[in-house]
């Protein structure tokens, strides 16, 4: 989960430009549990991902695999020096990452009807 923790720390810092306060607070969760994913110290659970993706509307596949696209349009840029790299997918590697969409938007689905 090196590409998470990175990532996340990249989103709140870099791209949202907030602190771990009140990427919690908009997260609804202490800002120690924020602290520990972005140091990579616990692991996130499925539904404090969901959250990250639901609440700041990034991509899950970016946010774990690093996968663009990150929803640049509605998440903000990538800072210019930054690097996009092409990543090479076999097929295995994308069945993972189109399930994995499918379960968070189904999921989404689900959540957004209550």
């Amino acid at each position: 989960m090196e590409n998470f923790k990175k990532n996340l720390l990249y989103l709140r810092k870099k791209v949202l430009k907030i602190s771990t306060i009140e990427f919690a607070n908009k997260l609804d969760v202490s800002q120690s549990a924020v602290s520990k994913y972005e140091s990579g110290y616990i692991l996130p659970g499925f539904e404090f991902i969901f959250k990250v993706c639901s609440v700041f509307n990034t991509s899950a596949n970016w946010l774990i695999f690093d996968i663009l696209p990150i929803r640049l349009s509605e998440v903000g840029a990538i800072k210019e020096d930054s690097t996009i790299k092409s990543v090479n997918r076999d097929k295995e590697i994308q069945e993972k990452i189109n399930t994995m969409s499918n379960m968070l938007e189904e999921i989404k689905t689900q959540f957004n009807k209550k």
